[in-house]
């Protein structure tokens, strides 16, 4: 038992109770990034340096967590092992090699992909050690969190010569998209008010409207089939499979629904709280895991004055 940390906290200790060492088990986090070389998110964005994941791997420690889930899915084992002993951090492997998420990965950006990473398969990495499949989708090929702070900001500014914040551009992508990141949702309405808050008033409404689309939609299809194969690959093999859950991939995420699967932040904030709720007992139905995450990518939950 932990009775007190620092100065004035709990029950009045003597200090050398302050620096005495105890054997308590540390956290293990499921769902995390930039914890190994090769190809970053689903994506498959280039490689992080050493530096960096060292220094993601002891914030990590230093907050307590001594196993971590990396679910960059596209590192080759080798990569995944090649700084394992640089580090306490015990890291495990998953994979996302499967044809539809090289696709997806490609759609989006694919820049840290190599032949041999799109050649790479479910069933060899986890043949080789990885112990997960996932993760399935992410922000960047369903329309999520890294189309607002980066990849959206980039289209805009490269056609207009202005570049929007992670706050506007997530605007304007809703107002074109909706939530669920759906061309039919469009509310001109909302973009005008978007695009005013962006400094983007001069430019053409549908100029912009085919900026986001084309920047966001080519991914989408290719990443829905990528969860499917994930769903298969997991019956074929019985590993657990870790999914990219939100409002734009939450009803592919229902069907393909399993007891192995791990439904990752199932509190997206691209859910409104009764959204959350409701998709949280229709997977928990079907015997999937919940994840909760503290991530709110920097900005308000939806719903939240």
């Amino acid at each position: 038992m932990i009775a007190a940390v620092g100065p004035g906290r709990g029950p009045a200790v003597g200090r050398e109770d302050y620096v005495r060492a105890f054997d308590a088990p540390g956290l293990i986090n499921v769902h995390d990034h930039g914890l190994t070389l090769g190809p970053i998110h689903a994506t498959g964005s280039p490689s992080l340096s050493a530096e960096q994941i060292h220094a993601f791997k002891e914030r990590h420690l230093r907050g307590g967590t001594t196993t971590a889930m990396s679910v960059d899915g596209f590192p080759l084992w080798a990569e995944s092992q090649a700084l394992a002993g640089e580090h306490p951090l015990t890291v495990i492997k998953c994979t996302a090699h499967s044809p539809a998420n090289v696709r997806a990965a490609r759609m989006a950006d694919g820049s840290g992909l190599s032949d041999e990473h799109t050649q790479a398969t479910m069933a060899d990495l986890l043949a080789q050690g990885a112990r997960c499949i996932g993760e399935i989708g992410a922000g960047g090929t369903l329309g999520g969190g890294m189309q607002d702070y980066a990849y959206i900001p980039d289209a805009v500014e490269e056609r207009t010569g202005t570049r929007p914040t992670q706050a506007q551009a997530r605007a304007l992508k809703e107002a074109v998209l909706g939530r669920t990141i759906d061309p039919a949702n469009l509310d001109r309405e909302a973009l005008e008010r978007a695009m005013a808050e962006a400094g983007l008033g001069a430019v053409a409404e549908d100029d912009l409207i085919e900026t986001i689309v084309a920047c966001v939609m080519p991914s989408m299809e290719h990443a829905y089939e990528g969860l499917r194969e994930a769903a298969r690959a997991s019956a074929e093999t019985g590993a657990p499979f870790l999914v990219h859950h939100a409002a734009a991939s939450a009803d592919v995420v229902v069907e393909i629904a399993t007891d192995r699967l791990i439904a990752g932040h199932c509190n997206h904030p691209s859910f409104l709280p009764d959204e959350a709720v409701y998709y949280a007992r229709e997977l928990r139905r079907r015997g999937a895991a919940l994840e909760l995450s503290g991530l709110n990518l920097l900005s308000k939950p939806p719903g939240l004055p």
